[in-house]
C-alpha cells in the first residue's frame, strides 16, 4: 500500500483490497457493477479492476444444507422437530470441543 500524500487521510477499504488475495461480492452482477465507474465503484473501480474481484451468488443449497437430511450432525430435525436443533447444536459444540 503506497503511503498517502502529505495531509491526506488513509482509506482502509483501499488498503484492504489491495492487500487481498482476492476481492469478493455479494453477487456476480455486483462485481460487475462496481467496476463500471466512480459513482457505482465508490471512487474505487480503477483499484477493483486491478485485483481479482468475484461475484458469488447470494444464497445456499437448500438439499445439500438441510438439517432433517444432513449426514454431519447428531440429531435431524425438520420445521416439526424443531426443539431438536437446540440439542444438535449442543452435540456438535462437545464434538468440536468448543
Amino acid at each position: 500500500y503506497k503511503k498517502p500524500v502529505v495531509g491526506r487521510k488513509i482509506n482502509w477499504m483501499k488498503a484492504g483490497i489491495l492487500e487481498s488475495d482476492i476481492v469478493l461480492t455479494v453477487s456476480p452482477y455486483y462485481a460487475l457493477e462496481i467496476i463500471s465507474g466512480a459513482a457505482k465503484g465508490v471512487e474505487l473501480d480503477h483499484i477493483l479492476r486491478t485485483v481479482k474481484l468475484l461475484g458469488i451468488v447470494n444464497g445456499m443449497d437448500a438439499i445439500e444444507w438441510n438439517p432433517r437430511m444432513d449426514k454431519y450432525i447428531d440429531l435431524n430435525y425438520d420445521d416439526t422437530t424443531v426443539s431438536l436443533h437446540l440439542q444438535s447444536y449442543r452435540s456438535s459444540d462437545i464434538t468440536a470441543k468448543l
